[in-house]
């Protein structure tokens, strides 16, 4: 079993099913958030962590994995390397690959002796503060009624993984102190109660070394008495990543519930409170949003908000029709121009300072001066992300979905008592039949 050609050279293999399971909202378990979520190995509804580690879906896979098979529930993380973009698949396989002797103790049949999960994901709840355009209510409790009545869904509004919070808790405890890196989404993680039960139990038990990362989309950072920042200044190496998908109105229009005034005053405030955190912003990138991005971003940078760097795009599939594929050739090549003239115009003469910024951000984790790991000279710059966009954008035409996309932009621009057109005038065209 050699190590370097699975976690180096391998397209299929994955350190995840070896030390890690994402647990949804609704309680389906799998191996990790971007597996197909109509695959999963099992559901808490009907058996316990521990019994699905060495379930029949975690073993095959494991075996897949071991002989360099794809599988098809992996397919998101393929999508992704094909396009440029790292995946999970890669970041786990580098976060994770000290453990690698785990895999050599794999059995004939699949399974592992014992279940040992340094890495951990449990979405507690989909209790969720905003309605964003992109979301759904699985995913967010406060879609549960333009849900009901755009589509007629009759799903509960609050969704959790066990009928009895308590008994995901009993499952959950144990696995604390074997903890390296924990990750929190949602619903919306900061407004979850046992997010901070967790952070308290870590800080009692004094495990400052565990990474914590999240995606928020950064709005509240109190809760029920509870301060995240505050908190957060306590670990060693915490990284934020922002869901912001545009500045004002056009923001708070895409993530409903957001007032843009208060991600400002949350930002300033990161900055003073636990200085050592890590911040990025990873925007969702849409048909809707794309062309305004370069502009939140160059502001950004120049009002010092975010550091070079630290700028993540992330390319939207799913809902199809909200994809910047669905554009048409016309608003294509609006959309490339501009991505061109901010990487030429804005991040390029940066470069130097972003090189400058990142030997300056190692030497002092070199020297034990910040905790944080965020900064990784194989990290991709904020120009490769824009290029690779790019890339994404011409891949595919479908604009053939552009009349589902104003099927569905009216009804909920009328439910809401919003006008799209007002918001993106620059996109008013894609309205018009």
């Amino acid at each position: 079993m050699d190590a370097v050609q699975l976690l180096e050279e391998s397209k299929a293999f994955c350190m995840l099913p070896w030390v890690h399971m994402n647990v949804a909202t609704d309680g389906r378990v799998l191996p990790c958030c971007v597996s197909d979520w109509e695959r999963p190995v099992g559901s808490l509804r009907d058996t316990t962590l521990q019994e699905l580690w060495n379930s029949q879906g975690m073993r095959r896979l494991r075996l897949d994995m071991l002989a360099s098979r794809k599988r098809s529930q992996c397919r998101h993380c393929y999508k992704l390397e094909e396009s440029g973009f790292p995946s999970l698949r890669q970041y786990a396989n580098k976060r994770f690959a000290r453990h690698f002797p785990i895999a050599r103790t794999t059995r004939p049949d699949g399974s592992l002796e014992t279940m040992r999960l340094p890495y951990l994901d449990v979405r507690f709840s989909n209790v969720c503060n905003f309605r964003c355009r992109i979301c759904s209510p699985e995913i967010s409790s406060a879609w549960h009624g333009d849900a009901k009545d755009l589509w007629g869904y009759s799903g509960p509004k609050v969704l959790t993984p066990t009928k009895d919070p308590e008994e995901l808790w009993r499952q959950i405890e144990p696995l604390l102190p074997d903890l390296e890196e924990i990750y929190f989404a949602g619903g919306e993680p900061l407004i979850n109660d046992e997010h901070y039960r967790i952070l308290e139990l870590l800080a009692k038990n004094k495990l400052f070394d565990i990474r914590i990362r999240y995606h928020t989309n950064f709005f509240v950072m109190t809760h029920r008495g509870w301060d995240a920042m505050k908190l957060w200044d306590q670990f060693h190496s915490v990284e934020v990543r922002a869901s912001l998908d545009g500045m004002g109105r056009r923001g708070e229009y895409l993530r409903k519930g957001m007032a843009w005034e208060q991600v400002l005053k949350n930002r300033k405030r990161m900055a003073e409170i636990c200085p050592r955190a890590g911040f990025a912003v990873e925007p969702t990138v849409c048909l809707m949003n794309a062309l305004h991005l370069p502009d939140f971003h160059k502001e950004w940078l120049e009002q010092g908000l975010i550091e070079p760097g630290r700028w993540r795009l992330h390319m939207l599939e799913f809902p199809q029709e909200y994809c910047v594929q669905a554009l048409p050739a016309a608003f294509k090549r609006q959309v490339a121009e501009k991505y061109e003239h901010h990487i030429e115009k804005t991040l390029e003469p940066r470069r130097k300072n972003d090189e400058r910024f990142h030997k300056t951000a190692m030497d002092l984790h070199a020297q034990g001066r910040i905790k944080t790991k965020a900064y990784s000279s194989e990290a991709l710059s904020d120009a490769d992300h824009y290029r690779l966009a790019l890339r994404f954008l011409s891949a595919r035409d479908q604009s053939s979905l552009l009349s589902k996309f104003r099927e569905t932009t009216h009804k909920l621009d009328r439910l809401r008592g919003e006008k799209f057109s007002g918001i993106f005038p620059e996109l008013a065209g894609l309205m018009r039949e």
